[in-house]
This record gives C-alpha cells, sequence and structure tokens, in this order.
C-alpha cells in the first residue's frame, strides 16, 4: 500500500491474498502498521497480517504463515510562496522572513522563516516590479516540521517599487527696473531627492 505524509493509512482487513483456501472459505485479517498514523515520516514501514478469521473458516486446518507487506508514506507537495510587497523609491525593504504562506503543512507543523531577498529591496532600486525569491525554509522550534516529509515548490512574489512625491519650487527673486534676471537653473529647493541625488 502507499499513502501521501499527512495522510491516515485505514485496513478494512481485506487488504491480502491468501494462496491456500479449501472449500470456498473466506477470511479476514488484522492489519496493522506504524506507518498508518498521519504522523508518520516519509520512509518504508512493515504492514504486519495477523488473527485470520472467516465464517466456516477453521485455523486449525491449516498452518498458516503471516508474510508481512510494506506501507510507503509518499512525500507531500508544499509550496511556499513569498508574499507580495511594495514599497516607495528611496526606501529599504526588509524582510524579516515571515512574509510568505505554506499552502499543505500536515499535523499542525509551522515554519518559522524562509529566506526572501529582492533585488528591489535596496534603496537605489529604480520604480518597477522586482521578483521576490524564497528558499531554505526554516523549522518553527517544536513545530515538529520536517524537510524531509514534503517536496517544497518555492513560489515567488512581486515588490512593486512606486514613485516617490518630489516638489521643486523656483526660489523667489527680485531684479531692478530696467534690468535682465538670468536663471542658471539652480535657483530652486527639491524636497525629496534620494540617494544623493
Amino acid at each position: 500500500a502507499s499513502k501521501t505524509y499527512g495522510d491516515t493509512q485505514t485496513f478494512d482487513g481485506t487488504e491480502f491474498t491468501a494462496d491456500a483456501l479449501q472449500n470456498n472459505e473466506t477470511i479476514s485479517v488484522t492489519l496493522t502498521s506504524a506507518g498508518a498514523a498521519e504522523t508518520a515520516n516519509v520512509k518504508d514501514y512493515t504492514i504486519t497480517a495477523a488473527a485470520a478469521t472467516g465464517s466456516g473458516f477453521n485455523a486449525d486446518n491449516y498452518t498458516i504463515t503471516y508474510a508481512n507487506g510494506e506501507l510507503k508514506v509518499a512525500k507531500r507537495d508544499l509550496t511556499i510562496t513569498a508574499n507580495n510587497a511594495s514599497k516607495t523609491y528611496g526606501d529599504t525593504q526588509t524582510f524579516d522572513g515571515t512574509e510568505f504562506t505554506a499552502d499543505a503543512l500536515q499535523n499542525g507543523e509551522t515554519i518559522s522563516k524562509v529566506n526572501l531577498t529582492s533585488a528591489g529591496a535596496a534603496e537605489t532600486a529604480n520604480v518597477k516590479d522586482y521578483t521576490i525569491t524564497a528558499a531554505a525554509a526554516t523549522a518553527a522550534e517544536g513545530s515538529g516540521f520536517n524537510a524531509d516529509n514534503y517536496t517544497i515548490t518555492y513560489a515567488n512574489g512581486e515588490l512593486k517599487v512606486a514613485k516617490r512625491d518630489l516638489t521643486i519650487t523656483a526660489n523667489d527673486a527680485s531684479k531692478t527696473y530696467g534690468d535682465t534676471q538670468t536663471f542658471d537653473g539652480t535657483e530652486f529647493t527639491a524636497d525629496a531627492l534620494q540617494n544623493n541625488e
């Protein structure tokens, strides 16, 4: 049998073969496996059969050998997606590692942080949309999260760098009648230039 991590494997007692029953006898057996629990980690587990019973079946008529089966617990697909974000040109975007969603965590597990990076995070990043890349999920202490139980896909987010408001104000000036006022283009103030521009 096989199941995905986080699922529970339920046996109804008919998942077996019996090689030499006679006289149209039928049986059911008790099937157990340590891998049946939803918390069982990804690996292969033994399925044990025991206690054959059935209507008209008499175990005293047989020398019964129970042969084990195998329960394969497979990895669960998990997508970790970086959240979208936005900032204004000239600001620095700081990620604390919690700006993400994880779509298929099992058994109350939590991820404390992922590594989030973006070329748009720097204060000098020009106005446009940048990719936010997620990687390297870290388990919360005591969360039970084990990356080996998942096939993890990291999905990008988007960092939108928006324009900053900039007001350029011409300086007041004065002259005497008959004179020509010449402007050299520096007679102004600019209130929000960034990055030593």
